[in-house]
Protein backbone atom coordinates (compact mmCIF):
# COMPACT_ATOMS: atom_id res chain seq x y z
CA UNK A 1 0.00 0.00 0.00
CA UNK A 2 2.85 2.37 0.87
CA UNK A 3 4.56 1.63 -2.44
CA UNK A 4 1.31 2.32 -4.28
CA UNK A 5 0.84 5.68 -2.55
CA UNK A 6 4.49 6.53 -3.20
CA UNK A 7 4.01 5.75 -6.88
CA UNK A 8 0.91 7.98 -7.05
CA UNK A 9 2.68 10.85 -5.30
CA UNK A 10 5.68 10.46 -7.60
CA UNK A 11 3.48 10.61 -10.71
CA UNK A 12 1.65 13.65 -9.30
CA UNK A 13 4.97 15.40 -8.67
CA UNK A 14 6.46 14.46 -12.04
CA UNK A 15 3.42 15.57 -14.03
CA UNK A 16 3.42 18.96 -12.30
CA UNK A 17 7.22 19.23 -12.61
CA UNK A 18 7.05 18.56 -16.38
CA UNK A 19 4.36 21.24 -16.73
CA UNK A 20 6.48 23.69 -14.71
CA UNK A 21 9.57 23.00 -16.84
CA UNK A 22 7.48 23.57 -19.97
CA UNK A 23 6.34 26.98 -18.67
CA UNK A 24 9.84 28.01 -17.61
CA UNK A 25 11.08 27.08 -21.08
CA UNK A 26 8.36 29.26 -22.60
CA UNK A 27 9.15 32.18 -20.26
CA UNK A 28 12.86 32.10 -21.16
CA UNK A 29 12.09 31.74 -24.86
CA UNK A 30 9.37 34.40 -25.11
CA UNK A 31 10.46 37.17 -22.72
CA UNK A 32 13.32 39.03 -21.08
CA UNK A 33 13.90 40.31 -17.56
CA UNK A 34 12.15 43.65 -18.08
CA UNK A 35 9.19 45.38 -16.47
CA UNK A 36 6.33 45.78 -18.95
CA UNK A 37 2.58 46.02 -19.45
CA UNK A 38 0.47 46.06 -16.26
CA UNK A 39 3.60 45.85 -14.14
CA UNK A 40 4.34 49.53 -14.71
CA UNK A 41 0.89 50.52 -13.47
CA UNK A 42 1.14 48.27 -10.40
CA UNK A 43 4.61 49.46 -9.42
CA UNK A 44 3.75 53.11 -9.96
CA UNK A 45 0.41 53.04 -8.20
CA UNK A 46 0.74 50.38 -5.48
CA UNK A 47 4.32 49.30 -4.99
CA UNK A 48 6.61 52.21 -5.77
CA UNK A 49 8.31 51.70 -2.40
CA UNK A 50 8.81 48.16 -1.11
CA UNK A 51 9.10 49.49 2.43
CA UNK A 52 5.85 51.46 2.25
CA UNK A 53 3.34 49.43 4.24
CA UNK A 54 0.70 52.17 4.32
CA UNK A 55 -1.81 49.99 2.48
CA UNK A 56 -1.49 47.26 5.11
CA UNK A 57 -2.62 49.68 7.82
CA UNK A 58 -5.98 50.40 6.20
CA UNK A 59 -8.93 48.50 4.76
CA UNK A 60 -7.29 48.77 1.35
CA UNK A 61 -4.85 45.97 2.24
CA UNK A 62 -7.08 43.17 0.84
CA UNK A 63 -7.36 44.76 -2.61
CA UNK A 64 -3.63 45.52 -2.62
CA UNK A 65 -2.86 41.82 -1.97
CA UNK A 66 -0.44 41.86 1.01
CA UNK A 67 1.69 39.04 -0.41
CA UNK A 68 2.79 41.45 -3.15
CA UNK A 69 4.70 43.49 -0.59
CA UNK A 70 6.54 40.49 0.83
CA UNK A 71 7.36 39.09 -2.62
CA UNK A 72 8.60 42.46 -3.85
CA UNK A 73 10.77 42.93 -0.75
CA UNK A 74 12.36 39.49 -1.21
CA UNK A 75 12.85 40.22 -4.90
CA UNK A 76 14.60 43.54 -4.30
CA UNK A 77 16.81 42.32 -1.44
CA UNK A 78 17.89 38.94 -2.83
CA UNK A 79 17.49 39.23 -6.60
CA UNK A 80 18.16 42.91 -7.27
CA UNK A 81 14.61 43.15 -8.61
CA UNK A 82 14.18 40.48 -11.26
CA UNK A 83 10.88 40.04 -13.11
CA UNK A 84 11.95 36.44 -13.75
CA UNK A 85 11.63 35.87 -9.99
CA UNK A 86 7.95 36.86 -10.09
CA UNK A 87 7.33 34.72 -13.16
CA UNK A 88 8.82 31.67 -11.46
CA UNK A 89 6.61 32.33 -8.41
CA UNK A 90 3.66 32.08 -10.79
CA UNK A 91 4.91 28.72 -12.06
CA UNK A 92 5.12 27.49 -8.45
CA UNK A 93 1.48 28.52 -7.95
CA UNK A 94 0.41 26.46 -10.97
CA UNK A 95 2.55 23.57 -9.70
CA UNK A 96 0.47 23.57 -6.50
CA UNK A 97 -2.77 23.89 -8.48
CA UNK A 98 -2.05 20.94 -10.76
CA UNK A 99 -0.65 18.76 -7.95
CA UNK A 100 -3.86 19.10 -5.93
CA UNK A 101 -6.01 18.21 -8.96
CA UNK A 102 -3.95 15.15 -9.91
CA UNK A 103 -3.90 14.02 -6.27
CA UNK A 104 -7.70 14.21 -6.29
CA UNK A 105 -7.82 12.19 -9.52
CA UNK A 106 -5.75 9.37 -8.02
CA UNK A 107 -7.96 9.29 -4.92
CA UNK A 108 -11.34 9.34 -6.69
CA UNK A 109 -10.99 7.65 -10.09
CA UNK A 110 -10.55 3.94 -10.71
CA UNK A 111 -9.82 3.03 -14.33
CA UNK A 112 -6.13 3.29 -15.23
CA UNK A 113 -6.94 4.61 -18.70
CA UNK A 114 -9.04 7.46 -17.25
CA UNK A 115 -6.37 8.32 -14.66
CA UNK A 116 -3.68 8.45 -17.36
CA UNK A 117 -5.90 10.59 -19.59
CA UNK A 118 -6.70 13.02 -16.76
CA UNK A 119 -3.08 13.21 -15.57
CA UNK A 120 -1.87 14.20 -19.03
CA UNK A 121 -4.90 16.26 -20.08
CA UNK A 122 -5.37 18.27 -16.89
CA UNK A 123 -1.64 18.95 -16.56
CA UNK A 124 -1.71 20.26 -20.11
CA UNK A 125 -4.61 22.60 -19.23
CA UNK A 126 -3.12 23.73 -15.90
CA UNK A 127 0.08 24.85 -17.64
CA UNK A 128 -1.60 25.96 -20.86
CA UNK A 129 -0.34 29.03 -22.70
CA UNK A 130 -3.92 30.33 -22.86
CA UNK A 131 -2.74 32.62 -20.04
CA UNK A 132 0.43 33.69 -21.90
CA UNK A 133 0.02 37.37 -20.97
CA UNK A 134 -0.23 36.67 -17.24
CA UNK A 135 2.68 34.24 -17.50
CA UNK A 136 5.00 36.63 -19.34
CA UNK A 137 4.41 40.06 -17.83
CA UNK A 138 5.15 38.94 -14.26
CA UNK A 139 2.03 40.35 -12.61
CA UNK A 140 0.31 36.99 -12.65
CA UNK A 141 2.28 35.36 -9.82
CA UNK A 142 -0.18 36.26 -7.04
CA UNK A 143 -3.06 35.08 -9.24
CA UNK A 144 -1.39 31.75 -9.98
CA UNK A 145 -0.56 31.18 -6.32
CA UNK A 146 -4.16 32.09 -5.48
CA UNK A 147 -5.62 29.46 -7.84
CA UNK A 148 -3.24 26.92 -6.29
CA UNK A 149 -4.56 27.76 -2.83
CA UNK A 150 -8.17 27.73 -4.10
CA UNK A 151 -7.58 24.17 -5.31
CA UNK A 152 -6.35 23.29 -1.78
CA UNK A 153 -9.48 24.90 -0.27
CA UNK A 154 -11.85 22.99 -2.57
CA UNK A 155 -9.94 19.74 -1.97
CA UNK A 156 -10.36 20.17 1.81
CA UNK A 157 -14.01 21.20 1.41
CA UNK A 158 -14.68 18.06 -0.63
CA UNK A 159 -13.16 15.91 2.12
CA UNK A 160 -15.14 17.69 4.85
CA UNK A 161 -18.50 17.22 3.12
CA UNK A 162 -17.82 13.61 2.10
CA UNK A 163 -16.81 12.73 5.67
CA UNK A 164 -20.00 14.29 6.98
CA UNK A 165 -22.13 12.41 4.43
CA UNK A 166 -20.58 9.06 5.34
CA UNK A 167 -20.14 9.47 9.11
CA UNK A 168 -22.69 12.20 9.96
CA UNK A 169 -19.86 13.97 11.77
CA UNK A 170 -17.31 16.58 10.78
CA UNK A 171 -13.60 15.91 10.64
CA UNK A 172 -12.50 18.71 12.98
CA UNK A 173 -8.87 18.54 11.89
CA UNK A 174 -9.77 19.17 8.25
CA UNK A 175 -12.28 21.83 9.32
CA UNK A 176 -9.55 23.73 11.16
CA UNK A 177 -7.08 23.50 8.26
CA UNK A 178 -9.82 24.50 5.80
CA UNK A 179 -10.77 27.61 7.80
CA UNK A 180 -7.15 28.70 8.22
CA UNK A 181 -6.31 28.25 4.52
CA UNK A 182 -9.55 29.98 3.47
CA UNK A 183 -8.92 33.04 5.66
CA UNK A 184 -5.21 33.17 4.79
CA UNK A 185 -5.88 32.93 1.05
CA UNK A 186 -8.71 35.48 1.11
CA UNK A 187 -6.86 38.15 3.08
CA UNK A 188 -3.29 37.70 1.84
CA UNK A 189 -3.48 36.46 -1.76
CA UNK A 190 -6.89 36.40 -3.41
CA UNK A 191 -7.99 39.99 -4.05
CA UNK A 192 -11.09 39.93 -6.29
CA UNK A 193 -10.94 36.13 -6.61
CA UNK A 194 -12.41 35.89 -3.12
CA UNK A 195 -15.84 36.79 -4.49
CA UNK A 196 -16.27 33.87 -6.89
CA UNK A 197 -14.96 31.04 -4.72
CA UNK A 198 -16.42 32.35 -1.45
CA UNK A 199 -19.82 32.80 -3.10
CA UNK A 200 -19.58 29.24 -4.44
CA UNK A 201 -18.65 27.84 -1.02
CA UNK A 202 -21.55 29.73 0.57
CA UNK A 203 -24.06 28.34 -1.96
CA UNK A 204 -22.92 24.74 -1.48
CA UNK A 205 -22.67 24.97 2.32
CA UNK A 206 -26.11 26.55 2.61
CA UNK A 207 -27.63 23.93 0.28
CA UNK A 208 -26.09 21.04 2.20
CA UNK A 209 -27.18 22.58 5.50
CA UNK A 210 -30.82 22.81 4.36
CA UNK A 211 -30.73 19.29 2.97
CA UNK A 212 -29.23 17.58 6.02
CA UNK A 213 -31.25 19.41 8.65
CA UNK A 214 -34.59 19.50 6.87
CA UNK A 215 -34.75 16.24 4.98
CA UNK A 216 -32.48 13.92 6.97
CA UNK A 217 -33.59 12.45 10.26
CA UNK A 218 -30.76 13.07 12.70
CA UNK A 219 -30.88 13.08 16.44
CA UNK A 220 -31.30 16.45 18.14
CA UNK A 221 -27.93 16.12 19.90
CA UNK A 222 -26.22 15.38 16.64
CA UNK A 223 -27.82 18.40 14.98
CA UNK A 224 -26.79 20.70 17.83
CA UNK A 225 -23.22 19.40 17.84
CA UNK A 226 -22.83 20.06 14.10
CA UNK A 227 -24.85 23.26 13.92
CA UNK A 228 -21.97 25.51 15.01
CA UNK A 229 -19.68 24.13 12.30
CA UNK A 230 -22.41 24.53 9.66
CA UNK A 231 -22.82 28.18 10.70
CA UNK A 232 -19.07 28.73 10.24
CA UNK A 233 -19.12 27.04 6.81
CA UNK A 234 -22.03 29.25 5.72
CA UNK A 235 -21.16 32.57 7.32
CA UNK A 236 -17.38 32.72 6.91
CA UNK A 237 -17.42 33.01 3.07
CA UNK A 238 -19.94 35.87 3.30
CA UNK A 239 -17.79 37.68 5.87
CA UNK A 240 -14.77 37.36 3.56
CA UNK A 241 -16.75 38.77 0.61
CA UNK A 242 -17.92 41.72 2.73
CA UNK A 243 -14.33 42.34 3.85
CA UNK A 244 -13.23 42.44 0.21
CA UNK A 245 -15.94 44.94 -0.76
CA UNK A 246 -15.12 47.08 2.25
CA UNK A 247 -11.51 47.09 1.06
CA UNK A 248 -12.56 47.77 -2.54
CA UNK A 249 -14.71 50.74 -1.54
CA UNK A 250 -11.86 52.12 0.59
CA UNK A 251 -9.47 52.10 -2.36
CA UNK A 252 -8.70 54.88 -4.79
CA UNK A 253 -8.33 53.60 -8.32
CA UNK A 254 -7.10 55.30 -11.44
CA UNK A 255 -9.69 56.15 -14.06
CA UNK A 256 -10.09 53.29 -16.51
CA UNK A 257 -9.79 54.56 -20.07
CA UNK A 258 -12.60 53.52 -22.38
CA UNK A 259 -15.09 52.40 -19.74
CA UNK A 260 -18.50 54.11 -19.85
CA UNK A 261 -20.93 54.76 -17.00
CA UNK A 262 -23.78 52.90 -18.68
CA UNK A 263 -25.81 50.68 -16.36
CA UNK A 264 -26.64 47.07 -17.14
CA UNK A 265 -30.35 47.93 -17.46
CA UNK A 266 -29.60 50.69 -19.97
CA UNK A 267 -27.37 48.34 -21.94
CA UNK A 268 -30.02 45.61 -22.10
CA UNK A 269 -32.63 48.14 -23.27
CA UNK A 270 -30.39 49.28 -26.12
CA UNK A 271 -28.84 45.93 -27.07
CA UNK A 272 -30.36 42.76 -25.67
CA UNK A 273 -28.05 40.57 -27.78
CA UNK A 274 -24.84 42.09 -26.34
CA UNK A 275 -24.62 39.84 -23.22
CA UNK A 276 -25.17 36.73 -25.37
CA UNK A 277 -22.38 37.70 -27.77
CA UNK A 278 -20.13 38.61 -24.83
CA UNK A 279 -20.72 35.21 -23.23
CA UNK A 280 -20.29 33.17 -26.43
CA UNK A 281 -17.07 34.97 -27.37
CA UNK A 282 -15.72 34.54 -23.84
CA UNK A 283 -16.55 30.83 -24.01
CA UNK A 284 -14.87 30.54 -27.42
CA UNK A 285 -11.67 32.02 -25.99
CA UNK A 286 -11.71 29.19 -23.41
CA UNK A 287 -11.41 26.67 -26.24
CA UNK A 288 -8.93 28.53 -28.47
CA UNK A 289 -6.86 31.46 -27.19
CA UNK A 290 -7.91 34.95 -28.20
CA UNK A 291 -4.57 35.73 -29.88
CA UNK A 292 -4.87 32.62 -32.02
CA UNK A 293 -8.45 33.50 -32.95
CA UNK A 294 -7.52 37.10 -33.77
CA UNK A 295 -4.65 35.90 -35.94
CA UNK A 296 -7.06 33.68 -37.88
CA UNK A 297 -9.50 36.61 -38.20
CA UNK A 298 -6.76 38.86 -39.50
CA UNK A 299 -5.95 36.48 -42.34
CA UNK A 300 -9.62 35.70 -43.04
CA UNK A 301 -9.22 32.03 -42.08
CA UNK A 302 -12.31 32.42 -39.91
CA UNK A 303 -14.95 35.07 -39.28
CA UNK A 304 -16.86 36.33 -36.24
CA UNK A 305 -19.63 33.79 -36.83
CA UNK A 306 -17.10 30.99 -36.35
CA UNK A 307 -16.19 32.39 -32.92
CA UNK A 308 -19.86 32.59 -31.92
CA UNK A 309 -20.45 29.00 -33.12
CA UNK A 310 -17.38 27.82 -31.20
CA UNK A 311 -18.72 29.48 -28.06
CA UNK A 312 -22.16 27.98 -28.65
CA UNK A 313 -20.69 24.45 -28.94
CA UNK A 314 -18.87 24.96 -25.65
CA UNK A 315 -22.11 26.22 -24.08
CA UNK A 316 -23.86 23.01 -25.19
CA UNK A 317 -21.07 20.96 -23.56
CA UNK A 318 -21.56 22.95 -20.33
CA UNK A 319 -25.33 22.40 -20.37
CA UNK A 320 -24.86 18.68 -21.02
CA UNK A 321 -22.46 18.51 -18.07
CA UNK A 322 -25.02 20.24 -15.84
CA UNK A 323 -27.64 17.74 -16.98
CA UNK A 324 -25.36 14.86 -15.94
CA UNK A 325 -24.65 16.49 -12.58
CA UNK A 326 -28.38 16.65 -11.82
CA UNK A 327 -29.29 13.25 -13.31
CA UNK A 328 -26.56 11.26 -11.54
CA UNK A 329 -26.47 13.42 -8.37
CA UNK A 330 -22.77 14.14 -8.83
CA UNK A 331 -22.78 16.95 -6.26
CA UNK A 332 -22.18 14.34 -3.58
CA UNK A 333 -20.10 11.93 -5.63
CA UNK A 334 -17.77 14.43 -7.34
CA UNK A 335 -18.14 17.62 -5.31
CA UNK A 336 -14.59 18.83 -6.07
CA UNK A 337 -15.35 18.97 -9.81
CA UNK A 338 -18.81 20.50 -9.34
CA UNK A 339 -17.42 23.32 -7.18
CA UNK A 340 -14.71 23.93 -9.79
CA UNK A 341 -17.40 24.22 -12.45
CA UNK A 342 -19.46 26.57 -10.29
CA UNK A 343 -16.46 28.83 -9.57
CA UNK A 344 -15.64 28.96 -13.27
CA UNK A 345 -19.23 29.93 -14.15
CA UNK A 346 -19.18 32.61 -11.42
CA UNK A 347 -15.95 34.00 -12.91
CA UNK A 348 -17.61 34.42 -16.31
CA UNK A 349 -20.42 36.35 -14.64
CA UNK A 350 -18.03 38.54 -12.64
CA UNK A 351 -15.97 39.42 -15.70
CA UNK A 352 -19.10 40.38 -17.63
CA UNK A 353 -20.36 42.59 -14.78
CA UNK A 354 -16.94 44.25 -14.46
CA UNK A 355 -16.35 44.74 -18.20
CA UNK A 356 -19.66 45.27 -20.00
CA UNK A 357 -19.16 49.02 -19.55
CA UNK A 358 -16.51 48.98 -22.28
CA UNK A 359 -19.33 48.17 -24.75
CA UNK A 360 -17.17 45.61 -26.55
CA UNK A 361 -18.56 42.10 -26.85
CA UNK A 362 -15.02 40.70 -27.21
CA UNK A 363 -13.69 42.23 -23.97
CA UNK A 364 -14.12 38.95 -22.08
CA UNK A 365 -11.77 37.18 -24.49
CA UNK A 366 -8.56 38.58 -23.01
CA UNK A 367 -5.87 36.01 -22.18
CA UNK A 368 -5.62 37.52 -18.71
CA UNK A 369 -9.00 35.98 -17.88
CA UNK A 370 -8.04 32.46 -19.00
CA UNK A 371 -6.85 31.53 -15.53
CA UNK A 372 -10.34 32.28 -14.18
CA UNK A 373 -12.08 30.42 -17.01
CA UNK A 374 -9.79 27.42 -16.42
CA UNK A 375 -11.86 26.31 -13.41
CA UNK A 376 -14.88 25.64 -15.62
CA UNK A 377 -12.83 23.71 -18.19
CA UNK A 378 -11.24 21.46 -15.57
CA UNK A 379 -14.58 20.93 -13.83
CA UNK A 380 -16.18 19.76 -17.09
CA UNK A 381 -13.38 17.32 -17.91
CA UNK A 382 -13.40 15.89 -14.37
CA UNK A 383 -17.17 15.35 -14.46
CA UNK A 384 -17.34 13.81 -17.94
CA UNK A 385 -14.39 11.55 -17.05
CA UNK A 386 -16.11 10.53 -13.81
CA UNK A 387 -19.18 9.46 -15.80
CA UNK A 388 -17.05 7.24 -18.04
CA UNK A 389 -14.95 5.98 -15.12
CA UNK A 390 -18.03 4.81 -13.20
CA UNK A 391 -19.93 3.52 -16.26
CA UNK A 392 -22.89 5.75 -15.42
CA UNK A 393 -24.08 5.62 -19.03
CA UNK A 394 -24.16 1.83 -19.00
CA UNK A 395 -26.99 0.48 -21.15
CA UNK A 396 -27.56 -3.19 -20.33
CA UNK A 397 -29.99 -3.63 -23.21
CA UNK A 398 -27.71 -2.19 -25.86
CA UNK A 399 -23.94 -2.11 -25.36
CA UNK A 400 -23.42 -0.26 -28.63
CA UNK A 401 -25.42 2.71 -27.30
CA UNK A 402 -23.26 2.70 -24.17
CA UNK A 403 -20.01 2.77 -26.19
CA UNK A 404 -21.32 5.47 -28.53
CA UNK A 405 -22.25 7.70 -25.58
CA UNK A 406 -18.80 7.25 -24.05
CA UNK A 407 -17.15 8.05 -27.38
CA UNK A 408 -19.21 11.24 -27.61
CA UNK A 409 -18.13 12.32 -24.11
CA UNK A 410 -14.51 11.55 -24.93
CA UNK A 411 -14.84 13.53 -28.16
CA UNK A 412 -16.07 16.59 -26.21
CA UNK A 413 -13.07 16.40 -23.88
CA UNK A 414 -10.63 15.92 -26.77
CA UNK A 415 -12.30 18.86 -28.52
CA UNK A 416 -11.43 21.09 -25.54
CA UNK A 417 -7.88 19.71 -25.34
CA UNK A 418 -7.39 20.15 -29.09
CA UNK A 419 -8.25 23.83 -28.76
CA UNK A 420 -5.59 24.18 -26.06
CA UNK A 421 -3.12 22.31 -28.28
CA UNK A 422 -3.73 24.71 -31.19
CA UNK A 423 -3.23 27.67 -28.86
CA UNK A 424 -0.02 26.26 -27.37
CA UNK A 425 1.48 25.51 -30.79
CA UNK A 426 0.61 29.02 -31.96
CA UNK A 427 2.11 30.62 -28.83
CA UNK A 428 5.34 28.63 -29.13
CA UNK A 429 5.55 29.72 -32.77
CA UNK A 430 5.06 33.36 -31.74
CA UNK A 431 7.44 33.18 -28.78
CA UNK A 432 10.46 34.39 -30.77
CA UNK A 433 8.52 37.45 -31.90
CA UNK A 434 7.38 38.13 -28.35
CA UNK A 435 10.97 37.98 -27.13
CA UNK A 436 12.01 40.38 -29.88
CA UNK A 437 9.34 42.83 -28.68
CA UNK A 438 10.57 42.50 -25.09
CA UNK A 439 14.18 43.12 -26.19
CA UNK A 440 13.10 46.33 -27.95
CA UNK A 441 11.21 47.38 -24.85
CA UNK A 442 14.23 46.63 -22.69
CA UNK A 443 16.43 48.78 -24.90
CA UNK A 444 13.92 51.63 -24.72
CA UNK A 445 13.64 51.32 -20.93
CA UNK A 446 17.43 51.53 -20.45
CA UNK A 447 17.61 54.78 -22.44
CA UNK A 448 14.33 56.35 -21.31
CA UNK A 449 14.49 59.82 -19.79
Amino acid sequence: MKNKNLSKNLITFLSSAIGAIYLIYYILRASTDVVASDYIRIIYYYLHDVNDLTYLKSWEFIVSIPFNFLARKINVVFFNYSVYFDKILGVIGLFIFNSVIIKYVFENYNKKSIIKFLTIGLTFISFSLMSWEMILNGTGYSHFITVGLIAVIIYLYDKIIKTYISKKQFDKKNIFIYIMVLIFTSLIFAGQYVVSYSFSLFIFSFTYFIYFFKFNKHSKNENVNNLFIWIILIVLPIILILCYYKSYNSSEFMEIVGKTDISLIELLKSDLIFPIKFLLKSLASSIIGVETLNYALLFYTINNNFILILGFIYLLIILLTLYFIIKYKLINKNLFAVVFLFIGAANYGMIFLARFGFLRDDYGMSSRYSIQYMFLTIGIILILSYIIDNSLLDNKKNKYVYYIKNVVLMFFMLFILYGHLITNIDEIYKSDYRKEAYEKLENIALHYE
